[in-house]
C-alpha cells in the first residue's frame, strides 16, 4: 500500500529550501542513482530553483511544496521501481522544477519530492487547492495502479526540524 503525504513545514526563507533539498540527497539515505530533476539539476537544483524565484521577483514568501510517497515493507517494492513511479509522478507537476530522491535508509521505501513554488513559464507562484490535490492524488492512483501498488493518499501537517 502506498501513502502520499504532503509534508507542511516552515519554508518561508532561502535556508529553509535548501535545507529541505540537502535532506533529501543526503548519500546516507539514498544513492547517486535514485535522484532525479525534472526541470532542475538534481545536484544544483537549490542554485536552479532559486534562479527561477530571482528572475520573477519571488524570493520571498512559501519557497517549496515537499511531499513523501512511501510504500509498505509488504509491497516487495525496489528501489528502481519506486524510483521509476517517482520519476512518473514528477512529470505531473508541469512548469515546475522538481527534485526527487528515492530513500532506501529505512524499511520502507520512499520518495520524497520537492517543488519549486515558483512556475517557471508564468513566474505564478503555487496554489494548493482541493481540486489541485485531487487531481495529483489521481494521477498518483494512475501511476501505482499501473505498477499494481495500492494507495492511500492524506494530508499531513507535521512540524519538525530537518
Amino acid at each position: 500500500m502506498a501513502v502520499i503525504e504532503f509534508i507542511n513545514r516552515p519554508n518561508k526563507s532561502p535556508k529553509s529550501l535548501k535545507k529541505v533539498i540537502e535532506y533529501i540527497l543526503n548519500p546516507k539515505k539514498t544513492k547517486e542513482q535514485l535522484i532525479w530533476g525534472k526541470d532542475c539539476n538534481g545536484d544544483n537544483a537549490f542554485i536552479e530553483m532559486m534562479a527561477i524565484k530571482k528572475s520573477y521577483g519571488k524570493e520571498t514568501g512559501r519557497q517549496y511544496i515537499h511531499f513523501v510517497q512511501s510504500f509498505a515493507p509488504y509491497d516487495k517494492i525496489t528501489p528502481k521501481i519506486a524510483y521509476e513511479i517517482g520519476k512518473e509522478l514528477c512529470e505531473r507537476f508541469k512548469d515546475y522544477q522538481v527534485v526527487m530522491a528515492t530513500h532506501i535508509d529505512r524499511n520502507h521505501i520512499h520518495n520524497h519530492f520537492v517543488i519549486n513554488s515558483v512556475n517557471f513559464e508564468t513566474g505564478y507562484k503555487w496554489r494548493q487547492n482541493p481540486y489541485r490535490y485531487r487531481g495529483y492524488r489521481y494521477d498518483s492512483e494512475i501511476e501505482l495502479y499501473y505498477f499494481k501498488i495500492y494507495t492511500i493518499i492524506r494530508s499531513r501537517v507535521y512540524f519538525a526540524n530537518l
